[in-house]
């Protein structure tokens, strides 16, 4: 065979690999963008919720009790048919039965999306383990509410209650398992992006 045509050869597989190692390198850099900014987003959201949280929490206890009023009315209004006929009163006794089921409902909710965007925090890297990422999240998320509920004491009319941070455990949890189930399809989608490169 002759040896010009074998080097041209070669110089032609080797301009193909150069291709496609700086095409595995570029989706590999592009990756690491992604979850760098996939992590700052997290993070400011975490933070910004937890601020939504103190806000609820440092309202007092009449500002909190008008809010589950009127989410209460607001159930009346949409489940039950003539709700607006009933007289006033019976209205505020509905409104009063779910009362509780409201307050632990958002209590729940609150620390639910707590729970998934921590989840998404803690990911900061493709490789971090989903494990670590379930138990830094939820751990973070259950002391928070502790926090919550320790400031809640100082709040006129609020109590701090160790039940509510059962109900805001359970939402976090939920959330987690949630933010972790997402994060894991999330990094399985970025990886197949690069597998045939």
């Amino acid at each position: 065979m002759n040896p010009y045509i074998v080097c041209i050869e070669n110089t032609v597989i080797n301009n193909m690999g150069g291709k496609r190692k700086k095409r595995k390198m570029f989706a590999v850099e592009r990756r690491k963008r992604i979850l760098l900014i996939r992590w700052m987003i997290y993070i400011l959201l975490s933070l910004a919720w937890m601020a939504v949280i103190l806000n609820f929490s440092s309202k007092t206890s009449d500002e909190s009790s008008a809010q589950s009023n009127a989410v209460g009315m607001f159930v009346g209004e949409i489940v039950v048919p003539g709700f607006e006929e009933w007289p006033e009163a019976k209205q505020q006794e509905f409104a009063d039965k779910w009362d509780f089921p409201i307050r632990k409902a958002a209590h729940m909710t609150e620390y639910m999306i707590l729970g998934l965007l921590l989840a998404g925090a803690f990911a900061y890297t493709r490789t971090t383990k989903y494990k670590k990422i379930t138990v830094l999240a939820f751990l973070t998320a259950v002391l928070y509410a502790i926090s919550d509920e320790i400031h809640q004491y100082f709040v006129p009319g609020r109590a701090c209650r160790l039940y509510d941070v059962g109900f805001d455990s359970a939402g976090a949890l939920m959330g987690v398992l949630i933010g972790t189930a997402f994060i894991f399809w999330w990094n399985k989608k970025l990886m197949s992006g690069t597998k045939d490169i």
